[in-house]
């Protein structure tokens, strides 16, 4: 290479630098506003709001306004194009089996939150058939909704393990920057080999797995017990420094998990049950706008490495 080439090629090389560091700075999130308080739940998602939820199922939603700090039920609250949350309901073990319809939903079926519904229709072929069938309900926060451990102020569900002939629990932990649980998720023995649940804190999760909500498993017909103590979520452990998790910590969302055991006997009907989302308390979030990167910002880094690799030639 002569000089005047070497001289061209460290000349010409930052100038590319520059425009590439442009496009970074403006292709970057924008801080607009925090939001101080706002429960997720109880203003958005739930039967009988006004303005009505915007609730359409599983899916992903803009509640938030970057730029004014308003969350959706705030007055003049007006959307910014960017969704904020998405809620994803995963179910497990519904449709057929042992001579049995297992049946999954959840939504806002009433007025005091999102509600898992499971359902058993027809009798059960064997005594304590052990079948589980459930609802994993990951609500997460998208790129521009900033959460971390002190950020989630309170968390409830009700009847999360309610007398029934089945078996109900209720299992809650929270999700990393990646939506990975943090912490190692609770494993739940079968009802008959449960002799010592949780029905506390595990590590950094929450379960309500008492057996005395069903008696008399392995008979004919099985019966109600007692509620659990943690039927109704508990407020000593509602938030994520409760559940032992680090201070600072991103939190990419809460997952809630809820499930039955069919423990019912043969001469046991049909059998239902339900637990809602009450709360998800959030506190001062800070919210930003994250832009896609737009033609022109792509097109302006293709014309720069063009440039480059012309003037090193």
């Amino acid at each position: 290479m002569v000089a005047d080439e070497l001289f061209m090629v460290k000349t010409q090389k930052p100038h590319f630098v520059i425009a590439l560091t442009l496009v970074l700075a403006f292709a970057g999130p924008t801080h607009g506003a925090v939001l101080a308080s706002y429960n997720i739940i109880g203003r958005a998602f739930k039967a009988g709001l006004t303005p009505a939820s915007p609730w359409t199922g599983p899916g992903q939603y803009d509640i938030f306004n970057a730029n004014s700090g308003l969350g959706f039920g705030d007055i003049g609250f007006v959307g910014d194009g960017q969704n904020d949350i998405e809620i994803d309901v995963t179910t497990f073990g519904t449709g057929l089996g042992n001579g049995v319809a297992y049946s999954a939903s959840f939504g806002p079926t009433t007025t005091t939150g999102l509600v898992s519904t499971l359902a058993a229709t027809g009798a059960a072929a064997t005594n304590n058939n052990g079948h589980r069938w459930g609802n994993i309900v990951d609500i997460k926060f998208l790129p521009g909704v900033e959460v971390r451990t002190s950020t989630i102020t309170g968390f409830t569900w009700s009847s999360g393990n309610t007398s029934g002939v089945g078996w109900e629990v209720s299992q809650l932990g929270y999700l990393d920057a990646s939506f990975n649980p943090i912490g190692t998720p609770p494993t739940i023995p079968d009802y008959l080999a449960n002799s010592s649940p949780v029905n506390g804190q595990s590590g950094n999760w929450f379960v309500a797995d008492s057996t005395g909500t069903v008696t008399g498993v392995g008979t004919g017909s099985s019966a109600l017990g007692t509620s659990g103590s943690n039927n109704n979520y508990p407020a000593a452990f509602d938030t994520p420094a409760e559940l032992g998790i680090t201070s600072g910590t991103v939190i990419g969302g809460v997952r809630f998990v809820h499930f039955i055991e069919d423990t019912r006997g043969t001469a046991n009907g049909n059998s239902s049950i339900t637990s809602t989302i009450n709360n998800l308390a959030l506190s001062n979030v800070t919210l930003s706008i994250v832009p896609e990167p737009s033609r022109s910002l792509l097109t302006l880094v293709g014309l720069g490495l063009v440039m480059f690799r012309r003037r090193r030639r």
